[in-house]
């Protein structure tokens, strides 16, 4: 069966706001930037008999995991404690969850094959992930699972060159000197195996590039001087 995905606004607001803070900041008792951020999505779900659509309205970063640069673990209660608070508020439900993949210059060993490495590499969920899915459905014994990745990476200036749809569940864009890209799959299991499951992902704000013109002026984010692991925010 096919899924389709409707990221608003706000969700991908949301995503951004979080994904960033988490790349750029040093955080608490960490030395260097770029550290990996976990959280949920929250939505609807339509199905009909050939498709199953879902709506994320809103995104929900978890600030009890343990993120570190290469690596980020929820708190197990997590899920369990959002989705009360979500259904006490609201008519939505827990959709699926996003993780992020950070890249600093210094980790792509081939410096003008950046945006390749980020194309082919970066955005693809990695085998630890797709391990982890694989463990999350057997478990739980639900009939899919939704999962989305947003890769980020600083360039050494701002370019809108490639931004669109790279594939079906995939977008490419900029902010300022930034590539970013989101991805959102469905799994499954089946005979034993993680399938990936035919998955549309829509977003109106991508799909019409409105990126391009409200962050134009964004400014830049660069290594900090004399420290290849540190960034920062230089309007």
């Amino acid at each position: 069966m096919r899924h389709y995905i409707d990221l608003t606004d706000q969700a991908l607001l949301q995503i951004m706001l979080n994904s960033i803070e988490a790349y750029v900041l040093i955080h608490h008792k960490q030395k260097t930037s770029g550290i990996e951020m976990h959280g949920h999505f929250f939505g609807n779900t339509e199905k009909t008999s050939t498709t199953t659509r879902h709506k994320i309205e809103f995104f929900s970063a978890d600030t009890s995991a343990k993120m570190k640069p290469d690596f980020c673990i929820p708190h197990e209660d997590c899920i369990s404690l959002k989705s009360e608070i979500t259904r006490c508020f609201s008519n939505y439900h827990l959709l699926g969850a996003l993780h992020t993949h950070p890249y600093l210059e210094h980790e792509i060993k081939s410096p003008d094959q950046h945006l390749k490495f980020m194309r082919t590499i970066g955005c693809e969920f990695s085998n630890d992930d797709r391990s982890a899915f694989f463990d999350k459905l057997s478990q739980s014994g639900a009939d899919y699972l939704i999962e989305g990745v947003f890769a980020i990476n600083h360039r050494p200036r701002k370019s809108f060159e490639g931004d669109g749809k790279l594939d079906e569940n995939l977008f490419e864009f900029s902010m300022g000197n930034l590539k970013c890209f989101i991805k959102i799959q469905v799994f499954s299991l089946d005979s034993g195996a993680l399938i990936d499951v035919p998955t549309i992902l829509k977003c109106k704000y991508l799909e019409k590039f409105s990126h391009i013109r409200f962050s134009y002026d964004f400014g830049r984010i660069k290594i900090k001087e004399n420290n290849e692991y540190i960034l920062e925010y230089k309007p």
